[in-house]
């Protein structure tokens, strides 16, 4: 059992570490089940992920690989289109993997691999003084074509919400409990998208709906204003 206390607006959970649980085995014999702090992540399917959400060791492995992928770069000597394509179909598709299920809010990536792009610019034969305006703009419109990771991020939790709302399978029972309990936290009937994220967003603690209604709002606003 998780619980929650807020303190001044925010939300936090009561650490659970030390509260072992003693289970039966197949034996007979009763087997110690240790509960880690809510803090603590483990790995599981290639994801590090922990009770407490923010996936920030997640976000550290996937640093930590493009940190590797790049002094690896740096010491091949490669020519620009194998350079490009080893960042398109090599380093991209593992650090895509899992992004969608993350936790992580936009301030936690606000600055993300930043400094890991910067030297991988001259990897790919592409001047690293040019403004990082550009670098994650599109070739179409003049821009170096660098992937975003937290665009990348938003299509991967977008094509999860489509893949698997209300399709009957465990991914979407799971996905309309999240709504049913945010509509819960929040007190309202309505669609919990549709209301403004910085008036509601308070109200709940972390999760993945909510970082998906912070995601879409942000992306919302920007638009409108564009």
């Amino acid at each position: 059992m998780i619980n929650y206390e807020c303190v001044d607006g925010v939300w936090t959970m009561k650490d659970t570490k030390g509260v072992d649980l003693d289970v039966p085995g197949d034996d007979g014999e009763m087997e110690n089940i240790p509960s880690l702090g809510v803090g603590e992540g483990q790995k599981a399917l290639g994801l590090h992920d922990c009770p407490a959400g923010g996936s920030e060791k997640q976000l550290e492995a996937i640093k930590e690989k493009v940190r590797t992928w790049t002094k690896k770069m740096k010491n091949r000597h490669l020519p620009p289109c194998l350079s490009w394509m080893a960042y398109r179909l090599k380093l991209w598709p593992s650090v895509r993997f899992g992004i969608g299920t993350m936790t992580n809010d936009l301030e936690a990536i606000a600055n993300f691999l930043d400094k890991e792009e910067y030297e991988t610019m001259n990897s790919l034969r592409v001047a690293s003084t040019i403004k990082k305006g550009w670098r994650r703009l599109h070739s179409t419109f003049g821009g170096v074509g660098l992937f975003n990771f937290a665009m990348e991020q938003l299509i991967e939790r977008l094509g999860l919400l489509l893949q698997h709302y209300r399709t009957g399978s465990c991914t979407s029972k799971k996905m309309d409990t999240s709504v049913a309990h945010l509509q819960l936290q929040l007190g309202t009937s309505t669609c919990p998208l549709d209301l403004d994220y910085n008036r509601w967003a308070f109200l709940v603690p972390l999760s993945w709906i909510k970082m998906l209604w912070h995601r879409w709002c942000h992306h919302h606003d920007k638009t409108s204003l564009g």
